[in-house]
């Protein structure tokens, strides 16, 4: 089973506190959307998760502690799809996406039929087949990303953590990466937890969202309940309208701040009259 539970997560980092106080369980197959304004905590709460950061307290998974998992076997429970990933240079799409095959591939072995089944499915659920013989280095930043999460996908691990997977993506690619990312989760019943900015598509596949803000998770639940006026106010500082969606959706639009509509005021140095 694939449950992840955290007690008492914190983080210290050149002396910042990071992280506060976290405790949170997802259940096995949910998908959670960690969503908070920028320097929330999000990243830093996922690479914990992960175990790649130092962190206080405890990540269970399957009751098991993170921490006593050896790195292959970290790898074969989570896949990571960073928000800045490092690719090496003059690798080919296909076998960077046969670099998540790793895991189940054993030391001095090569990989086999099913390893190249999984990868070549990979590729052809995000539409980026046609991509294999290209160098990484050729993409646009919107291929990359799709190409980042195939390996992730090729893992075939039961947990995936997603930051921004579709940041550099336009919008039909965003909305069909994500409803890839969701056919996957049921075929497999997978656990999922996403950082993204775009609250209106969290809403949309997130069974639950935690709203971050200072290190801390301040609010949780369904959709509905966190995405509210008043608290996209107080934690983004941003005007929104919260409006009721398609298929009881939730569709948070951003307002232009009535500050913004102000007359503007003179430019420095400019002459009161003209000479």
């Amino acid at each position: 089973m694939s449950t992840v539970v955290l007690a008492g997560v914190g983080l210290t980092l050149g002396g910042n506190r990071i992280l506060e106080s976290i405790d949170l369980t997802v259940e096995h197959g949910e998908w959670i959307g960690l969503i908070g304004p920028n320097g929330a905590g999000k990243t830093s709460l996922l690479n914990g998760i992960a175990g790649s950061l130092p962190i206080e307290g405890e990540v269970r998974v399957g009751g098991r502690l993170v921490t006593s998992l050896k790195d292959r076997e970290r790898a074969r429970v989570f896949a990571v799809v960073p928000q800045a990933p490092v690719t090496p240079p003059g690798i080919l799409a296909i076998d960077y996406v046969m670099l998540g095959r790793t895991p189940h591939i054993g030391y001095f072995q090569r990989e086999g039929s099913h390893d190249v089944n999984v990868v070549e499915a990979a590729m052809a659920n995000l539409e980026i087949a046609s991509l294999a013989g290209r160098r990484l280095e050729t993409l646009s930043g919107g291929e990359l990303q799709r190409v980042v999460l195939a390996r992730a996908l090729a893992q075939e691990a039961p947990i995936l953590l997603l930051d921004e997977p579709t940041s550099a993506l336009d919008v039909g690619h965003r909305v069909g990466a994500l409803e890839r990312v969701e056919l996957l989760r049921r075929d497999r019943n997978l656990t999922v937890i996403t950082v993204l900015h775009d609250l209106t598509l969290a809403a949309q596949f997130c069974d639950r969202l935690a709203l971050m803000a200072g290190g801390r998770v301040a609010d949780i639940g369904q959709a509905g309940a966190v995405l509210t006026e008043g608290a996209m106010r107080k934690h983004y500082g941003a005007d929104v309208v919260v409006m009721d969606g398609p298929g009881g959706s939730v569709v948070v639009v951003p307002m232009r701040s009535s500050r913004s509509r102000l007359a503007p005021s003179r430019l420095i140095g400019s002459s009161d009259s003209a000479e």
